[in-house]
C-alpha cells in the first residue's frame, strides 16, 4: 500500500513539475518579447535624437538575458545591451 502511495505522490509531483516547467517557458518567452521591444524602443529614442541633432539619450542597462542559470554568478552570462550607436553628422 505505501508503494501505491509513494508511487502516486511521485506521478503528481512529476505532473506539478512539469506545469511549472511549462509555465516558465511561457514566462521566459513573455520576458523575450519585452526585453526585444525595449530595445527597439531605445533604438527608435536615439534615430529621434540623431535626426533632431540631440545628444543621444542614456538609459539604463538592461539585465542580462537569456537569465543565468541559477547558482551561476549574475554578472557572468549575457551582456546587457548596448543600445546606442555611433551616429555620423547627417547635416
Amino acid at each position: 500500500a505505501l508503494a501505491g502511495v509513494l508511487a502516486a505522490r511521485e506521478q503528481a509531483q512529476a505532473a506539478a513539475l512539469d506545469a511549472l516547467r511549462r509555465r516558465e517557458w511561457v514566462l521566459a518567452g513573455s520576458v523575450q518579447d519585452v526585453y526585444a521591444e525595449a530595445i527597439a524602443a531605445r533604438l527608435i529614442v536615439h534615430d529621434l535624437d540623431a535626426t533632431a541633432g540631440r545628444p543621444l539619450r542614456q538609459f539604463r542597462t538592461l539585465p542580462p538575458y537569456p537569465f543565468p542559470a541559477q547558482g551561476d554568478d549574475p554578472s557572468v552570462g549575457a551582456a546587457a545591451a548596448d543600445t546606442a550607436e555611433p551616429r555620423g553628422d547627417n547635416h
